[in-house]
């Protein structure tokens, strides 16, 4: 049993409410404060800063919260440099940091010019590297894309190691995170009982390995709008989520795979108006409080240990902070 859980994802635009929001999370009743990972402008919304920059900024500004990146992709850094910034961050923040970890956006990479080869064959090594980096004195590892040759790291974090939870959606992810991670991070394109089916196969890979299936923490990013009114809450929930499911969904094809396991029928959407309205409301926390909670509930009754919450009406965080944890204070799943 593991009590529930709440981080609340950063607003990554503008640069000046990350400080800010990253107060409100610890002084506010949540468990953690999670930052995203943007390399590419989006628009007018302003910089965005890497985000294990922002989480050793923010780190000497909290000290109840933990720390995590949800996510930050492998091909974007060398794993013995990803070691050393995360054990950096580790140490500002008294051992409060966990690395969120994917193979990083298609798009996103290639855009900049970043080789995609193979990120999901490489996902096994590079944790396997991170972890004796920060466990031996003189790590020794050949692997096929991977090796160490007996170099200290300069720092080391404040635990024995640093939490490394794995988003990934596809078989191959998946079958890495059961195996290796200590957590799996799902996106926001599962209905409860679709979440519930996936949590099953990463358990089964764990247990397939020798490993207990329940020692992976089971971790659902929610997109969230709340607000007194189911109409309020509506007004901003269905356009965000509308052009999340798009990106996802029309973008990747496991997005897509994802779509239509939840009953989309078409090729891949290329509009918002191509995504029903009930796609939305049956992936997603929009609604006052109450119905905030029952959904909370439906996912935790399918194994959602932890809720990365991304909130997308003004105010949202603070009507949750204040309506919505204190029901699940203490809770155990």
């Amino acid at each position: 049993m593991r009590t529930l859980r709440f981080g609340l994802g950063a607003p990554v635009f503008p640069v000046e409410d990350v400080a800010k929001a990253a107060r409100f999370a610890d002084e506010s009743g949540f468990d953690g404060f999670w930052v995203a990972e943007y390399l590419i402008r989006r628009g007018d919304r302003g910089l965005a800063l890497e985000p294990l920059t922002i989480l050793a900024a923010v780190a000497r500004d909290t000290h109840r919260v933990h720390l995590g990146t949800y996510v930050v992709g492998l091909e974007r850094r060398h794993p013995s440099m990803l070691a050393f910034i995360a054990a950096s961050v580790d140490q500002l923040s008294g051992g409060r940091f966990i690395l969120g970890l994917g193979t990083g956006a298609l798009e996103m990479d290639r855009a900049l010019g970043i080789p995609h080869g193979q990120a999901t064959s490489r996902l096994g090594e590079y944790i396997e590297v991170l972890r004796r980096l920060w466990r031996e004195e003189k790590p020794h590892y050949k692997g096929s894309y991977y090796s160490l040759n007996g170099g200290t790291l300069s720092v080391f974090p404040v635990r024995n190691s640093i939490p490394i939870w794995v988003a990934a959606q596809g078989p191959t992810g998946m079958e890495v995170a059961g195996t290796l991670a200590d957590g799996w991070v799902s996106n926001w394109l599962y209905t409860p009982e679709g979440f519930g089916r996936a949590l099953a196969e990463v358990r089964r890979g764990a247990e397939a390995r020798g490993r207990e299936g329940s020692s992976i923490v089971a971790v659902f990013e929610a997109g969230v709008s709340v607000a007194e009114t189911e109409a309020e809450a509506e007004r901003y929930g269905i356009p965000g989520v509308k052009a999340k499911l798009l990106k996802i969904g029309g973008s990747y094809s496991y997005g897509y795979r994802q779509l239509k396991a939840m009953g989309y029928e078409g090729p891949p959407p290329e509009r918002t108006d191509q995504i029903p309205d009930r796609m939305v409301k049956a992936c997603s926390m929009i609604g006052t409080p109450a119905q905030v909670i029952e959904r909370i509930e439906a996912y935790a009754e399918q194994g959602v240990e932890y809720f990365i919450t991304t909130f997308m009406n003004p105010g949202g965080e603070s009507l949750f902070a204040r309506k919505v944890l204190p029901h699940f204070r203490n809770r155990q799943v």
